[in-house]
């Protein structure tokens, strides 16, 4: 896809890299893979490469390798958006960017639209998980969920 953004996915979990890569890819964006933070990612943002607009890590464990390496000063020179980490020392701050599980396809893309075009000021809201204590599931909304269902009290022993 010459021409469009190109954007490492780094598969910390790689069943969550592929449906990243997959809904990038989608939306006509040139993803590569790699495996991990190491070599292989530093490999592609060499100079000699295609210019890397993006770099995305998809971790759902309690430690992301890639965003760690990021805050020591190993990697930079664009944006991390982290998905799915639940790193407890791990905040959104200046280019990195976290989104929590479950993943909201639109709203993951205004954030990655958002990053490669830098059209806004801020970035959009995205769910972070930071308002969760670790190692709780996030509460899922349904649409409806805010209606509460109103049945007719019945006392035990009523014949009726």
């Amino acid at each position: 896809m010459e021409g469009s953004p190109r954007i490492v996915v780094v598969a910390e979990t790689p069943s969550l890299a592929r449906s990243i890569g997959d809904l990038l890819e989608t939306e006509g964006m040139d993803v590569i893979t790699v495996r991990d933070s190491g070599r292989e990612l530093v490999g592609q943002l060499e100079p000699d490469e295609a210019p890397v607009s993006l770099v995305i890590s998809a971790s759902n464990g309690f430690y992301c390798e890639t965003a760690r390496r990021w805050m020591r000063g190993e990697i930079s020179g664009v944006d991390l958006v982290v998905v799915g980490s639940r790193d407890p020392d791990l905040r959104s701050g200046p280019r990195v960017h976290v989104v929590g599980l479950p993943l909201v396809p639109g709203a993951f893309l205004r954030l990655v639209r958002h990053l490669l075009d830098g059209t806004s000021v801020s970035p959009p809201k995205v769910d972070d998980g930071s308002d969760r204590r670790p190692g709780k599931p996030p509460r899922r909304q349904f649409p409806g969920a805010r209606r509460r269902l109103s049945l007719p009290r019945v006392r035990l022993g009523d014949a009726t």
